[in-house]
């Protein structure tokens, strides 16, 4: 917009008073006048074609409306009201009804100077009240939305900073309260350490015993319980490849008819150990792997794992 109110504070009262004492003036020159009519919604003529002849060509356009455009030119207020033109209610019927003569290749701000000096200031005008609507169109809901949000992010930062000061004001107290229960509990721990201290050390090594002693067992039966894992592995491995191989086409029922049938059986009956009833899943992966893909979102049903 700075072109556009640039192009209206180079235009002089007596440009405009140029433009008027033209006996004859050019077709262009009325064809600037009727933009700023048509963007000022100043009364027109009637609607109809005419030819003007324009830098030595002939055109088609509409018949202008010179006597209203002089009467709006030479009033008293015509460039302050250009100046605080209201740009924002341009609407797009408007816009449409100023590129029939924006669009033309002879419309040009330079071809408006060459024939009137206030006409190259017109005709930037009407160029920049065009070319700001179709912009204003895609930024001003983005304006406005920012607008909003700003608002909100302001109340939100206001409501945050009225919690942190309440906040404050309650740590504050909890930290008073808690200095004095501290000092009080410390005081009774102190009476009670030398005894908790014994009852602890008492309680520790009747513990210990009781686990080792349970323990035992239970290493025993894992030492017997890992030796007959090692035992089955070589069939276990060899039930996850050819699973991983050969299973991947098939459905669950086809897939456990391979897994128990054939491959298990065909081990058995070559009198490999294998585990029975292999869960080819905990056996190829960790729990902690498919929490990845879970968390990845790949399907969770055993067919996909």
């Amino acid at each position: 917009m700075d072109a556009a109110n640039n192009a209206i504070a180079s235009i002089k009262p007596t440009d405009i008073q140029e433009i008027k004492g033209m006996k004859k003036p050019s077709p262009l020159i009325k064809l600037v006048c009727d933009g700023v009519l048509v963007l000022m919604m100043r009364p027109l003529l009637r609607v109809a074609p005419d030819m003007h002849t324009i830098k030595g060509s002939d055109y088609s356009h509409l018949v202008p409306s010179w006597e209203t455009a002089i009467k709006t030119l030479t009033g008293s207020t015509f460039l302050s009201d250009l100046q605080t033109f209201q740009k924002d209610n341009v609407n797009e019927e408007t816009c449409e009804f100023v590129a029939a003569y924006t669009h033309q290749s002879f419309y040009s701000p330079e071809n408006a100077g060459n024939a009137a000096k206030a006409a190259k200031g017109l005709a930037t005008w009407v160029w920049a009240m065009r070319e700001y609507f179709y912009a204003a169109r895609i930024v001003r809901p983005k304006l406005e939305a920012l607008a909003i949000a700003e608002g909100q992010l302001a109340e939100a930062m206001a409501k945050l900073s009225s919690a942190e000061a309440e906040m404050q004001a309650v740590e504050n107290k909890l930290a008073e309260l808690k200095a004095g229960f501290d000092k009080a509990m410390a005081d009774k721990q102190e009476k009670e350490d030398s005894a908790a201290a014994l009852q602890a050390k008492m309680e520790m090594a009747e513990a210990l015993i009781n686990g080792l002693s349970g323990e035992r067992v239970r290493w025993t039966n894992d030492s017997k319980s890992f030796a007959a894992m090692k035992r089955r592995l070589v069939g276990d491995v060899a039930v996850a490849c050819a699973f991983m191989s050969y299973c991947g086409p098939f459905n669950s029922t086809f897939r456990d008819m391979l897994v128990n049938s054939k491959f298990i059986g065909d081990l058995r009956n070559r009198a490999v150990p294998v585990t029975l009833g292999l869960d080819v899943i905990k056996f190829s992966v960790t729990d902690g792997i498919i929490g990845d893909w879970n968390i990845d979102g790949l399907p969770t049903d055993p067919l996909s794992i």
